[in-house]
């Protein structure tokens, strides 16, 4: 095979390209001391990282500080996460710096403060995305590892404390290179069930006290996200008080221990009895007074009823007796009325006309039914009406004044 030539640009694009796809210099942790510092107006910052044998530029961009650009200084000795590149056109290898701490913190610590300053500018630790915990789970999930002693402190205080719920576990590695994987699996099995009603409503993810090394499992994006994304509340109970995982920030809540997060998921069993047996208490009590409340109304009503029963016998035959004269008078009344209507009608039926004729009188009257009473009413040759008892006849006046 024949050489060919290449380009210098080929040449260190080709050898970019071999550099940024290699794992072990794409995602670095270097230490070294700060020199020849630049900070341009541009917000970039440059720099170069050296020990006691060698050197290398490093270029930190404006949006990768994320608040971390303030241990830049120069002399200043860092631990600088970034990855490998060259700069094609001068050919020089550098560093593409995110994330700078102290050189004092170690590795571990530096690369848990990355990803902590990441995951909270993602808003993952947000308090207004936490969710309460129900008061009373009768479903409790735990993932842990299912021969460790945490899943046994957890499991004798839900007994303890709440043994009306059932326990779930979800058995998973809690340390080690597969540790991760393992745990974020388990707590998408929540997620990817089918039986949503058969879900837990508390999740506790948990393990026992060890080294930094021991639960940076913990520490993993995919079990971080596994827990953000968690379709129920998550509890988390990772070592002792004063570790610190990334998985406790994202957590609904954060317990001290496995112990605490179960004393967390539950209620006190003997504290809900005695509470209920308070309430029973305080409910017979206001029961009791209420109907001695009672008795003692009806007793007083009973009282003023047997003293005022004399005053209403006594207006009872008041009233008795004044229906009777009331009665009495109307029936005298009545009397009285007929006695006056004969007395009347006998009157009435003497003057009327009828009873007037019979006695041989007449009534004269015009043809338009005018009663004539005086004889200078009356014209010549007026026709009028004469009424006897029993008839009635026209005539005629021929004459006035008896002419």
């Amino acid at each position: 095979m024949y050489p060919q030539t290449q380009s210098v640009s080929q040449l260190t694009t080709k050898i970019r390209s071999t550099i940024e796809n290699n794992d072990q210099l794409a995602d670095i942790w270097v230490e070294g001391e700060i020199s020849n510092l630049s900070q341009p107006r541009s917000g970039h910052i440059y720099f170069t990282l050296k020990d006691e044998i060698a050197q290398m530029r490093c270029v930190f961009f404006k949006q990768h500080h994320r608040g971390s650009n303030e241990h830049v200084e120069l002399g200043a000795s860092v631990i600088a996460h970034g990855k490998v590149t060259i700069y094609e056109p001068q050919g020089s290898l550098q560093i593409l710096i995110d994330f700078v701490q102290p050189a004092g913190i170690g590795a571990l610590n530096a690369e848990f403060e990355r990803r902590k300053q990441r995951l909270q500018e993602m808003g993952m630790f947000a308090e207004e995305r936490k969710r309460p915990l129900p008061r009373f789970p009768m479903h409790i999930g735990i993932v842990t590892s299912p021969t460790g002693a945490a899943l046994r402190d957890i499991q004798t205080i839900l007994n303890r404390r709440w043994p009306l719920a059932k326990t779930t576990v979800y058995p998973t590695e809690v340390q080690g290179t597969n540790a991760g994987i393992s745990i974020s699996s388990a707590i998408k099995t929540i997620s990817e069930s089918k039986e949503k009603t058969q879900n837990p409503e508390i999740l506790i993810v948990a393990r026992g006290g060890g080294s930094a090394e021991d639960l940076w499992a913990f520490n993993e994006d995919v079990v971080v996200e596994a827990v953000f994304a968690s379709p129920v509340p998550v509890i988390s109970g990772v070592g002792h008080e004063t570790d610190i995982t990334l998985i406790d920030l994202v957590a609904d809540i954060r317990a001290a221990t496995p112990s605490a997060a179960a004393e967390i998921a539950t209620p006190d069993q003997i504290e809900i009895h005695t509470h209920i047996r308070n309430l029973i208490s305080a409910e017979q009590y206001h029961l009791t007074s209420l109907i001695r409340h009672l008795d003692q109304t009806i007793e007083s009503h009973k009282i003023r009823i047997e003293n005022i029963r004399p005053n209403i016998e006594h207006h009872k035959e008041r009233i008795n007796n004044f229906l009777r004269a009331l009665n009495y008078n109307i029936n005298m009344s009545k009397l009285v009325a007929n006695d006056k209507l004969k007395e009347v009608s006998t009157q009435l039926r003497t003057l009327s006309p009828k009873a007037v004729m019979e006695r041989g009188f007449t009534i004269t009257s015009t043809l338009d039914g005018k009663i004539i009473t005086h004889a200078k009413s009356v014209k010549e040759k007026e026709f009028l009406k004469i009424q006897w008892q029993d008839n009635s006849r026209i005539i005629r006046i021929e004459s006035e004044n008896g002419k």
